[in-house]
């Protein structure tokens, strides 16, 4: 009698189904690997004023604001446009939706700032870059957006806005104010960094230091550096680009005083204080 014979089956699955499981491992390795690269390219940890927490801001704009004058709606308009333009310049951004964009913190001022004194600005937050390629997995952006536009652009323009609004004073102490958010903003920062001041102001000084009005008007710059208080408003500009946004005006009497004489002693003050004189904001001033 034939005896019936059984093929022997293998305890091991069938050699058809190793590809199924080496693809299948495979994809576990890597989904696991591409989990970790995404928790690791997660938003960077930021401070209170949204600035990266271990390195700072990689450009600092102070924007100083003389509300000694007040402007009608027309020149405050004027004014805003030049000054969207002068941050585009001291803060390039390839990002149209965006005013600034990058790791840049704008402090905003009102030029107040007693001799020898303190200000603090109305305004200091960080702009952030947009989440692109793996950060964007990792985050939210449209939340990132929101924020964006919550916590930087919509206060920036109403903080600068709103100090164009004030009422007229009888003092303006530019150079004060100046030298105390130089002071303040550009605080253990060097030349090498990108460091910018905007000055909104008609450029006129008026303090019990120094004053551009009277008899000699607009002093040599020869004259101011021998005044006793000099060194009280001369801040070390740290090689900043000093942008003037200004909107003409006059004295009673109509003699000018915002001519080539002054944007000349405001270039010696920059150089003087190892800064320059930002000569596309100048060419805007149609002086």
């Amino acid at each position: 009698m034939a005896r019936s014979r059984r093929r022997r089956r293998s305890s091991f699955a069938s050699t058809n189904n190793w590809p199924v499981i080496i693809s299948a491992a495979l994809g576990v390795a890597v989904l696991a690997g591409l989990t970790g690269v995404i928790l690791s390219s997660s938003p960077p940890e930021r401070d209170e004023d949204r600035c990266l927490a271990d390195v700072g801001p990689s450009t600092v704009v102070a924007v100083v604001v003389d509300a000694s004058e007040e402007f009608n709606e027309v020149q405050r308009q004027a004014l805003m446009d030049r000054f969207y333009r002068a941050l585009s310049r001291a803060a390039p951004s390839d990002e149209p939706s965006r005013p600034v964009a990058g790791e840049v913190r704008v402090d905003v001022y009102n030029a107040n700032a007693p001799l020898g004194g303190l200000i603090e600005p109305v305004f200091s937050q960080c702009s952030t870059p947009k989440l692109t390629g793996l950060q964007a997995l990792a985050g939210n952006p449209s939340r990132e957006e929101r924020e964006y536009e919550e916590a930087f652009a919509r206060p920036l323009d109403e903080a600068v806005r709103g100090l164009t609004t004030g009422t007229s004073s009888e003092t303006s102490p530019i150079l004060e104010s100046l030298t105390a958010a130089a002071e303040r903003s550009f605080a253990g920062r060097d030349e090498a960094q990108q460091n910018s001041i905007i000055l909104i102001s008609d450029l006129l000084q008026n303090s019990s230091l120094v004053s551009f009005y009277g008899r000699q008007q607009v002093p040599s710059f020869e004259s101011f550096t021998s005044l006793p208080g000099r060194s009280s408003v001369s801040p070390d500009l740290k090689g900043a680009d000093l942008c003037p946004i200004i909107i003409n005006r006059s004295t009673e009497n109509e003699d000018r005083l915002q001519t080539t004489r002054l944007v000349d002693w405001w270039a010696n003050y920059a150089d003087r204080m190892r800064g320059r004189l930002d000569m596309v904001c100048i060419r805007e001033l149609q002086l």
